[in-house]
Protein backbone atom coordinates (compact mmCIF):
# COMPACT_ATOMS: atom_id res chain seq x y z
CA UNK A 1 0.00 0.00 0.00
CA UNK A 2 1.44 3.37 -0.99
CA UNK A 3 1.82 6.25 1.46
CA UNK A 4 -0.85 8.16 -0.48
CA UNK A 5 -3.29 5.24 -0.17
CA UNK A 6 -2.57 4.89 3.55
CA UNK A 7 -3.15 8.59 4.08
CA UNK A 8 -6.42 8.39 2.15
CA UNK A 9 -7.63 5.46 4.25
CA UNK A 10 -6.90 7.42 7.42
CA UNK A 11 -8.76 10.51 6.24
CA UNK A 12 -11.74 8.84 4.55
CA UNK A 13 -14.82 9.54 6.62
CA UNK A 14 -18.57 9.60 6.15
CA UNK A 15 -21.80 7.80 6.88
CA UNK A 16 -22.40 4.70 4.78
CA UNK A 17 -25.76 3.48 3.59
CA UNK A 18 -26.98 0.21 5.12
CA UNK A 19 -27.60 -2.76 2.83
CA UNK A 20 -30.90 -2.18 1.05
CA UNK A 21 -32.54 -5.28 2.57
CA UNK A 22 -31.70 -4.07 6.09
CA UNK A 23 -33.12 -0.69 5.13
CA UNK A 24 -36.37 -2.30 3.93
CA UNK A 25 -36.73 -4.36 7.11
CA UNK A 26 -36.39 -1.21 9.19
CA UNK A 27 -39.07 0.53 7.13
CA UNK A 28 -41.45 -2.41 7.59
CA UNK A 29 -40.93 -2.23 11.34
CA UNK A 30 -41.83 1.46 11.35
CA UNK A 31 -44.66 1.46 8.79
CA UNK A 32 -47.54 -0.79 9.87
CA UNK A 33 -49.23 -3.39 7.71
CA UNK A 34 -52.89 -2.73 6.91
CA UNK A 35 -55.08 -0.15 5.18
CA UNK A 36 -52.35 2.49 5.43
CA UNK A 37 -50.61 0.74 2.50
CA UNK A 38 -53.54 1.57 0.21
CA UNK A 39 -53.59 5.15 1.48
CA UNK A 40 -49.90 5.55 0.59
CA UNK A 41 -50.62 4.38 -2.95
CA UNK A 42 -53.59 6.75 -3.22
CA UNK A 43 -51.40 9.64 -2.06
CA UNK A 44 -48.80 8.75 -4.71
CA UNK A 45 -51.55 8.79 -7.35
CA UNK A 46 -52.79 12.15 -6.08
CA UNK A 47 -49.26 13.56 -6.31
CA UNK A 48 -49.23 12.42 -9.94
CA UNK A 49 -52.51 14.31 -10.56
CA UNK A 50 -54.52 11.12 -11.16
CA UNK A 51 -58.29 11.36 -10.77
CA UNK A 52 -59.05 7.63 -10.49
CA UNK A 53 -57.54 4.83 -8.38
CA UNK A 54 -58.56 1.16 -8.55
CA UNK A 55 -57.29 -1.66 -6.32
CA UNK A 56 -57.76 -5.20 -7.61
CA UNK A 57 -57.38 -8.38 -5.59
CA UNK A 58 -56.91 -11.11 -8.21
CA UNK A 59 -56.99 -14.67 -6.84
CA UNK A 60 -56.15 -16.28 -10.18
CA UNK A 61 -52.90 -18.14 -10.83
CA UNK A 62 -51.28 -18.05 -14.27
CA UNK A 63 -49.30 -20.54 -16.31
CA UNK A 64 -45.54 -20.40 -15.93
CA UNK A 65 -44.16 -21.85 -19.15
CA UNK A 66 -43.37 -18.93 -21.48
CA UNK A 67 -41.48 -16.70 -19.04
CA UNK A 68 -38.58 -14.26 -19.43
CA UNK A 69 -36.76 -16.35 -16.82
CA UNK A 70 -37.89 -19.40 -14.88
CA UNK A 71 -37.27 -17.64 -11.57
CA UNK A 72 -40.33 -15.47 -12.27
CA UNK A 73 -42.59 -18.50 -11.95
CA UNK A 74 -43.21 -17.80 -8.27
CA UNK A 75 -44.75 -14.45 -9.26
CA UNK A 76 -47.54 -16.00 -11.34
CA UNK A 77 -49.90 -16.54 -8.42
CA UNK A 78 -52.53 -14.32 -6.78
CA UNK A 79 -51.68 -10.63 -6.63
CA UNK A 80 -52.83 -7.21 -5.52
CA UNK A 81 -52.92 -4.52 -8.22
CA UNK A 82 -53.09 -0.74 -7.91
CA UNK A 83 -54.14 1.23 -10.99
CA UNK A 84 -54.39 4.98 -11.51
CA UNK A 85 -55.04 7.02 -14.65
CA UNK A 86 -51.87 9.15 -14.48
CA UNK A 87 -48.64 8.14 -16.22
CA UNK A 88 -45.03 7.84 -15.12
CA UNK A 89 -42.61 10.49 -16.27
CA UNK A 90 -38.94 9.69 -16.81
CA UNK A 91 -38.29 11.37 -13.46
CA UNK A 92 -40.79 8.99 -11.84
CA UNK A 93 -38.96 5.98 -13.26
CA UNK A 94 -35.75 7.33 -11.74
CA UNK A 95 -37.36 8.29 -8.44
CA UNK A 96 -38.97 4.91 -7.76
CA UNK A 97 -35.54 3.27 -7.92
CA UNK A 98 -34.27 5.54 -5.12
CA UNK A 99 -36.14 4.08 -2.19
CA UNK A 100 -36.87 6.56 0.54
CA UNK A 101 -35.11 9.47 -1.12
CA UNK A 102 -38.01 11.77 -1.82
CA UNK A 103 -37.81 14.11 -4.78
CA UNK A 104 -39.52 16.89 -2.84
CA UNK A 105 -36.42 19.10 -2.81
CA UNK A 106 -36.48 19.39 -6.58
CA UNK A 107 -40.23 19.07 -7.02
CA UNK A 108 -42.27 20.48 -4.13
CA UNK A 109 -45.50 19.51 -5.91
CA UNK A 110 -44.69 15.82 -5.40
CA UNK A 111 -43.87 15.73 -1.70
CA UNK A 112 -42.96 12.22 -0.61
CA UNK A 113 -43.79 10.62 -3.96
CA UNK A 114 -42.19 7.15 -3.88
CA UNK A 115 -40.59 8.02 -0.56
CA UNK A 116 -40.24 5.85 2.51
CA UNK A 117 -43.97 5.19 2.80
CA UNK A 118 -44.16 3.63 -0.66
CA UNK A 119 -41.89 0.83 0.54
CA UNK A 120 -44.63 -0.38 2.89
CA UNK A 121 -45.80 -2.44 -0.11
CA UNK A 122 -43.03 -4.88 0.84
CA UNK A 123 -45.34 -6.04 3.64
CA UNK A 124 -47.23 -7.73 0.79
CA UNK A 125 -44.70 -8.71 -1.85
CA UNK A 126 -41.05 -9.38 -2.60
CA UNK A 127 -41.27 -8.52 -6.30
CA UNK A 128 -43.33 -5.41 -7.14
CA UNK A 129 -43.72 -4.37 -10.77
CA UNK A 130 -44.85 -1.22 -12.56
CA UNK A 131 -46.39 -0.77 -16.01
CA UNK A 132 -46.76 2.82 -17.19
CA UNK A 133 -46.11 5.11 -20.16
CA UNK A 134 -43.34 3.44 -22.18
CA UNK A 135 -42.00 0.82 -19.77
CA UNK A 136 -42.74 -2.25 -17.68
CA UNK A 137 -40.35 -2.77 -14.78
CA UNK A 138 -39.95 -5.53 -12.19
CA UNK A 139 -38.07 -4.83 -8.95
CA UNK A 140 -36.18 -7.60 -7.15
CA UNK A 141 -34.42 -6.23 -4.05
CA UNK A 142 -33.16 -9.72 -3.12
CA UNK A 143 -31.38 -9.99 -6.50
CA UNK A 144 -32.52 -13.60 -6.92
CA UNK A 145 -34.32 -13.39 -10.26
CA UNK A 146 -32.16 -11.47 -12.72
CA UNK A 147 -28.76 -12.28 -11.24
CA UNK A 148 -26.47 -10.87 -8.60
CA UNK A 149 -26.26 -7.07 -8.54
CA UNK A 150 -29.36 -6.89 -10.72
CA UNK A 151 -32.17 -5.53 -8.59
CA UNK A 152 -34.72 -5.70 -11.38
CA UNK A 153 -35.38 -5.45 -15.10
CA UNK A 154 -37.01 -2.82 -17.34
CA UNK A 155 -38.77 -3.63 -20.61
CA UNK A 156 -39.14 -0.68 -22.99
CA UNK A 157 -42.07 -0.56 -25.38
CA UNK A 158 -39.96 1.07 -28.08
CA UNK A 159 -37.36 -1.73 -28.04
CA UNK A 160 -37.93 -4.33 -30.80
CA UNK A 161 -36.70 -7.29 -28.74
CA UNK A 162 -38.80 -6.23 -25.77
CA UNK A 163 -41.85 -5.71 -28.00
CA UNK A 164 -41.52 -9.30 -29.21
CA UNK A 165 -41.29 -10.56 -25.64
CA UNK A 166 -44.30 -8.53 -24.53
CA UNK A 167 -46.37 -9.99 -27.39
CA UNK A 168 -45.06 -13.56 -27.55
CA UNK A 169 -44.35 -14.48 -23.90
CA UNK A 170 -48.02 -14.96 -23.14
CA UNK A 171 -47.67 -16.49 -19.68
CA UNK A 172 -45.25 -13.83 -18.46
CA UNK A 173 -47.43 -10.87 -19.36
CA UNK A 174 -50.94 -12.38 -19.22
CA UNK A 175 -51.58 -10.98 -15.71
CA UNK A 176 -50.94 -7.43 -16.95
CA UNK A 177 -52.91 -8.05 -20.14
CA UNK A 178 -55.97 -9.19 -18.18
CA UNK A 179 -55.97 -6.35 -15.66
CA UNK A 180 -55.29 -3.65 -18.27
CA UNK A 181 -58.41 -4.79 -20.11
CA UNK A 182 -60.45 -4.39 -16.91
CA UNK A 183 -59.24 -1.02 -15.63
CA UNK A 184 -57.51 0.62 -18.57
CA UNK A 185 -60.02 -0.42 -21.24
CA UNK A 186 -57.08 -0.85 -23.63
CA UNK A 187 -56.07 -3.75 -25.85
CA UNK A 188 -52.62 -5.16 -25.13
CA UNK A 189 -51.63 -5.37 -28.80
CA UNK A 190 -52.63 -1.72 -29.31
CA UNK A 191 -50.55 -0.62 -26.33
CA UNK A 192 -47.49 -2.42 -27.68
CA UNK A 193 -48.07 -1.05 -31.18
CA UNK A 194 -48.49 2.50 -29.84
CA UNK A 195 -45.50 1.97 -27.51
CA UNK A 196 -47.44 3.66 -24.74
CA UNK A 197 -49.75 2.77 -21.84
CA UNK A 198 -51.86 5.73 -20.73
CA UNK A 199 -52.08 4.80 -17.08
CA UNK A 200 -50.07 3.28 -14.25
CA UNK A 201 -50.49 -0.30 -13.04
CA UNK A 202 -48.63 -1.71 -10.04
CA UNK A 203 -48.62 -5.47 -9.52
CA UNK A 204 -47.77 -6.99 -6.13
CA UNK A 205 -47.60 -10.82 -6.23
CA UNK A 206 -48.63 -12.03 -2.77
CA UNK A 207 -45.79 -13.39 -0.63
CA UNK A 208 -46.49 -17.08 0.01
CA UNK A 209 -43.24 -18.01 1.75
CA UNK A 210 -40.84 -16.25 4.10
CA UNK A 211 -38.05 -14.26 2.46
CA UNK A 212 -35.06 -12.13 3.39
CA UNK A 213 -37.35 -9.11 3.25
CA UNK A 214 -40.12 -10.39 5.52
CA UNK A 215 -41.71 -13.50 6.96
CA UNK A 216 -45.13 -11.85 6.67
CA UNK A 217 -47.19 -14.15 4.42
CA UNK A 218 -50.17 -12.85 2.44
CA UNK A 219 -53.14 -14.92 1.34
CA UNK A 220 -56.65 -14.00 0.23
CA UNK A 221 -57.90 -13.62 3.79
CA UNK A 222 -55.20 -11.04 4.54
CA UNK A 223 -56.04 -9.06 1.41
CA UNK A 224 -59.70 -9.01 2.46
CA UNK A 225 -58.55 -7.74 5.88
CA UNK A 226 -56.51 -5.07 4.08
CA UNK A 227 -59.61 -4.01 2.13
CA UNK A 228 -61.81 -4.06 5.26
CA UNK A 229 -59.30 -1.89 7.12
CA UNK A 230 -59.47 0.66 4.31
CA UNK A 231 -63.27 0.49 3.99
CA UNK A 232 -63.67 1.27 7.72
CA UNK A 233 -62.81 4.94 7.12
CA UNK A 234 -63.02 5.10 3.33
CA UNK A 235 -65.31 8.13 3.47
CA UNK A 236 -62.40 10.15 4.87
CA UNK A 237 -59.85 8.97 2.32
CA UNK A 238 -60.83 11.48 -0.39
CA UNK A 239 -61.43 14.54 1.77
CA UNK A 240 -57.91 15.95 1.69
CA UNK A 241 -56.86 14.92 -1.81
CA UNK A 242 -56.42 17.49 -4.56
CA UNK A 243 -56.82 15.33 -7.67
CA UNK A 244 -58.13 11.83 -6.88
CA UNK A 245 -61.93 11.84 -6.88
CA UNK A 246 -62.68 8.13 -7.31
CA UNK A 247 -61.41 4.99 -5.53
CA UNK A 248 -62.65 1.45 -6.19
CA UNK A 249 -61.87 -1.93 -4.64
CA UNK A 250 -62.37 -4.93 -6.94
CA UNK A 251 -62.10 -8.67 -6.27
CA UNK A 252 -61.52 -11.24 -9.02
CA UNK A 253 -62.17 -14.83 -7.94
CA UNK A 254 -60.28 -17.89 -9.15
CA UNK A 255 -62.91 -18.50 -11.83
CA UNK A 256 -62.59 -14.92 -13.13
CA UNK A 257 -65.77 -13.49 -11.60
CA UNK A 258 -65.36 -9.75 -10.97
CA UNK A 259 -66.95 -8.15 -7.89
CA UNK A 260 -66.80 -4.46 -7.05
CA UNK A 261 -66.39 -4.37 -3.26
CA UNK A 262 -66.35 -0.60 -2.89
CA UNK A 263 -66.76 2.50 -5.02
CA UNK A 264 -66.28 5.91 -3.47
CA UNK A 265 -66.42 9.25 -5.28
CA UNK A 266 -66.04 12.85 -4.26
CA UNK A 267 -67.43 15.93 -5.95
CA UNK A 268 -67.93 19.59 -5.20
CA UNK A 269 -71.49 20.94 -4.91
CA UNK A 270 -72.71 22.66 -8.07
CA UNK A 271 -73.34 25.95 -6.28
CA UNK A 272 -69.73 25.97 -5.07
CA UNK A 273 -68.39 25.31 -8.56
CA UNK A 274 -70.43 28.17 -10.00
CA UNK A 275 -68.87 30.58 -7.54
CA UNK A 276 -65.33 29.58 -8.45
CA UNK A 277 -64.41 31.99 -11.22
CA UNK A 278 -60.70 31.22 -10.92
CA UNK A 279 -58.25 29.55 -8.56
CA UNK A 280 -57.60 32.79 -6.69
CA UNK A 281 -61.22 32.80 -5.50
CA UNK A 282 -60.78 29.63 -3.45
CA UNK A 283 -57.10 29.51 -2.66
CA UNK A 284 -56.63 29.22 1.09
CA UNK A 285 -60.35 28.64 1.72
CA UNK A 286 -62.01 25.49 3.02
CA UNK A 287 -63.20 23.29 0.15
CA UNK A 288 -66.53 21.48 0.40
CA UNK A 289 -66.80 17.94 -0.96
CA UNK A 290 -69.70 15.54 -1.38
CA UNK A 291 -68.70 11.92 -0.72
CA UNK A 292 -70.68 9.10 -2.34
CA UNK A 293 -69.91 5.58 -1.12
CA UNK A 294 -71.23 2.27 -2.42
CA UNK A 295 -69.92 -0.82 -0.64
CA UNK A 296 -72.41 -3.34 -1.98
CA UNK A 297 -70.86 -6.18 -4.04
CA UNK A 298 -71.59 -5.72 -7.73
CA UNK A 299 -70.85 -8.70 -9.98
CA UNK A 300 -69.72 -8.15 -13.56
Amino acid sequence: MSQKTRNKSRTSFGATAPPFLDYLKDILRRYPDGGQILKELIQNADDALASEVVFIHDERSYRAESLWTGELGDCQGPALYAYNNAVFTEDDWERIQKAGRSGKINDPNKIGRFGIGFNSIYHITDVPSIFSSGHLGIMDPQEKIFGERNGGFLWSLDDKEHQQALLMMHDQFQPYRDIVSVVGKQEWSTIIEDQYFSGTLFRFPLRNKASEISDNLYDSDKVFELFDSFIADADLSLLFLKSVSSVSLIHISQDGTINTKLEIKSSEPTEVLLKQKDESDVEGLTRIKLITLNSKDQKK
